[in-house]
């Protein structure tokens, strides 16, 4: 029962994801080529390792993307809010996080442009009828910022 409803809901709202970028449109991706295994000749060592590494290599100097219409996404106002939040997050693992009043800006509006989306008021409607979200929009909100923007603990000793 449960695995029908998430299947429903996973495909109503790929449906409703107005802003799903289309590939070959938006976008291209550089298959590249799968590696078969058994072609592989076998290396000095008799294990076929140095063949797959120097396999590797070769593929790895290709980009992953051939095109994308990045003036094109960005237009889309959940993308232009989703990009702004790339520079928010300090890398460094044993640094402590400092959220200045921007970035609870940028991550505001990034929820507020979700919000506005038919994907995630399904999304909203659907956890509200599972008893897993708040009905309350704004409540709704500030459980999306808490899961998605809370900080958390993390150190090169928790890895």
């Amino acid at each position: 029962m449960i695995n029908e409803k998430l299947s429903e809901i996973a495909q109503i709202l790929c449906d409703l994801d107005s802003d799903r970028l289309v590939r070959n449109v938006d976008y291209k991706l550089n298959l590249q080529r799968e590696i078969d295994l058994r072609e592989l000749r076998l290396d000095q060592d008799n294990d076929g390792i140095s063949d797959l590494i120097e396999e590797f290599k070769t593929m790895m100097g290709r980009p992953l993307f051939e095109f994308f219409d990045f003036e094109k996404i960005i237009s889309r106002r959940t993308y232009k809010t989703f990009f702004r939040l790339f520079n928010n997050y300090n890398e460094e693992i044993n640094k402590q996080e400092i959220e200045t009043y921007r970035e609870s800006r940028e991550q505001d509006d990034f929820i507020d442009a979700c919000m506005e989306t038919e994907l995630m008021k399904e999304a909203h409607r659907f956890l509200v009828r599972e008893e897993k979200a708040p009905e309350d929009e704004e409540e709704f909100k500030k459980m999306l910022d808490d899961i998605w923007f809370d900080f958390y603990g993390r150190s090169d000793k928790e890895l």
